[in-house]
């Protein structure tokens, strides 16, 4: 696919280990939802706020690698885990705000929430609001 998860695994090694040990295709690995990844680091700069106009993959030199390694116990046993933010991973139901064509005039709107199909209400609508908390909210509970 060509979705957010494919193109943050490529800027996370550790989002693209797990989508190809975790996956149930062999063929096509995608991202199980909902996940909580802990200790993802972002190795590379460029991506785009929306994971979809990306500039070119630059390695970021620094890009903590070891040195913002803690010590996490689970189950009576310490494992070093990158201190960088949880990635967490959730099914869109209403992908596709804007077209190719109006990508420039628009991704600075959805940036600052200010595209209107972000704010729809109508339950019946592709773009519905309450389907992004309801995916949101599956997926963190």
């Amino acid at each position: 696919g060509g979705g957010q998860d494919e193109r943050l695994m490529t800027y996370m090694p550790e989002v693209a280990a797990l989508t190809f040990f975790l996956s149930e295709h062999w063929q096509y690995p995608q991202l199980r939802q909902p996940a909580w990844i802990l200790g993802a680091r972002m190795l590379f700069s460029g991506l785009d706020g929306t994971a979809r106009f990306n500039d070119q993959l630059k390695i970021r030199l620094d890009a903590p690698i070891t040195s913002d390694v803690q010590s996490v116990e689970l189950n009576g046993t310490a494992y070093n885990v990158s201190s960088s933010r949880p990635f967490v991973a959730f099914m869109s139901e209403n992908q596709g705000f804007f077209s190719w064509d109006k990508r420039f005039e628009q991704t600075p709107l959805a940036r600052q929430n200010r595209l209107p199909s972000q704010r729809d209400v109508v339950d019946n609508s592709p773009f519905s609001f309450g389907k992004q908390v309801r995916a949101w909210y599956r997926s963190v509970a």
